[in-house]
């Protein structure tokens, strides 16, 4: 007998426990794609050399020749056409590369960078090797336009005994994120 009472209070509690109401029904917010690139020139704020739609960012002295799965070759003056317009506090982040075989001939290299061909900083690598920069940009350099033009220019470059081909430096990837 005792079983059967214990039984019939767990099988009330068990009704009396399915007896709610169901919760406040919420809709799900509206869901609104990320801004990764601009929305009027559909390029990237910040490009990496090995993505596929890298080229299409390249303006001038870049290889279209994807070296080891990750860098490309600049000329003397690599230039990048970005959409970096929306960007509210942007920062100018670069990841390059000086080889040590071009390196020994030029010595040190100079790297000057240009936002929408205003003069923007000024940066000397005195050792070959993996480099990475990165600066706050005052906003005003990327209204200028829709698409933003981030421009390098290496001195000295590396000229080719046998082509007279000008090399600069290893670019890994370049562009401007949010600080």
């Amino acid at each position: 007998m005792r079983c059967t009472w214990r039984a019939a209070g767990l099988a009330g509690l068990l009704i009396l426990s399915s007896c709610r109401p169901d919760p406040p029904y919420y809709p799900i917010p509206e869901q609104q794609r990320p801004l990764t690139f601009s929305e009027a020139t559909g390029l990237l704020p910040f490009i990496e050399m090995n993505a596929p739609e890298a080229p299409e960012h390249f303006v001038a002295d870049i290889s279209p020749v994807l070296e080891a799965g990750t860098w490309r070759w600049t000329g003397e003056r690599p230039t990048l056409r970005l959409g970096a317009s929306h960007i509210q506090r942007p920062k100018l982040v670069m990841d390059l590369a000086v080889p040590e075989v071009t390196f020994r001939d030029t010595g040190p290299v100079t790297v000057t960078i240009y936002i929408n061909d205003q003069f923007f900083e000024r940066v000397r690598y005195t050792t070959p090797g993996n480099k990475h920069f990165e600066a706050p940009v005052p906003r005003q350099l990327l209204e200028v336009a829709e698409e933003t033009t981030l421009r390098m220019v290496v001195h000295p470059p590396w000229v080719a005994p046998t082509d007279g081909n000008r090399l600069g430096v290893i670019l890994i990837r370049a562009g401007f994120v949010e600080q």
